[in-house]
């Protein structure tokens, strides 16, 4: 992946899907221009991309957001990378 022409991650491997991250602290205003290469060697090849803004977790500020909650169903899973 690039930005503005800069290599910023490199995750080309002939070994199983995993997840990569990469921050880019945005300024607000800014353009980016971002390119994206992907290479398919093999079966079950696959990409996603996903903006999202990562933030340290509280158990106490969820407490109080969910305390009005009759039931919390928590679903969870081991993931193998």
């Amino acid at each position: 992946m690039f930005i503005d022409n800069l290599e910023v991650m490199n995750c080309f491997s002939g070994q199983e899907a995993r997840v990569e991250h990469y921050q880019l602290r945005a300024e607000a205003g800014k353009t980016y221009h971002i390119r994206f290469e992907f290479k398919q060697d093999c079966e079950g090849a696959g990409v996603s991309l996903t903006t999202v803004k990562r933030e340290k977790s509280n158990s106490q500020t969820l407490i109080k957001k969910i305390a009005p909650a009759d039931v919390i169903v928590f679903v969870g899973g081991i993931s193998p990378s």
